[in-house]
């Protein structure tokens, strides 16, 4: 139910991008005449609230598949755990004994560490990046369909500006680290 919604709100968010820059044409195209100006402002407005909308939306229900997701590995993990103590018979006293595979500490411990690292992975922003893929791809599609040739130039400098962004937190994330060690850090 969730991935359904999560997929439906990128279809959204991937409408709503392509018809941002249609809809900042028609404010340009609108600016002689004050009565389809104000309507093109009014419509831009609606466009870009329901694009802030559409991301919490899209955040939201993020945040509750994960959740949802970290309960159920939860339950199987305590679960697993549960189940796994042993009995076997002690030679010593001829007795039973309960022999504990997973010591009580270590299954917590892992738990909780991996439920840090995901909520470390949804407050970073790193699954955000989806819906800003889908909406920068579909932006560059109502470019194209704007002007083909000056469309094409805006997704070839996107692209352009990308692969520059890429190489350059490489080497920023280098830099870091020689004035990390030079100041002893």
């Amino acid at each position: 139910k969730y991935i359904l919604l999560i997929f439906l709100s990128l279809v959204v968010s991937a409408y709503l991008g392509q018809q941002l820059p249609k809809a900042i044409f028609l404010l340009s195209k609108n600016y002689d005449q004050p009565d389809q100006y104000m309507r093109s402002i009014w419509n831009l407005f609606y466009l870009i609230g329901s694009v802030f909308v559409i991301r919490f939306i899209f955040q939201a229900l993020l945040n509750k598949y994960v959740m949802h997701l970290i309960n159920n590995i939860r339950n199987i993990c305590y679960e697993k755990w549960l189940k796994s103590y042993d009995f076997y018979c002690d030679e010593n006293t001829n007795q039973f004994a309960r022999k504990d595979d997973y010591p009580m500490g270590e299954v917590i411990a892992r738990i909780m560490s991996d439920t840090q690292s995901v909520r470390d992975l949804l407050t970073s922003g790193a699954l955000s990046i989806v819906i800003n893929i889908v909406f920068v791809g579909s932006c560059a599609v109502g470019f194209i369909q704007i002007d083909s040739f000056l469309g094409g130039v805006i997704v070839g400098a996107e692209v352009l500006a990308s692969i520059l962004l890429i190489f350059g937190s490489r080497y920023m994330r280098e830099v870091f680290h020689r004035v990390r060690q030079s100041r002893g850090m």
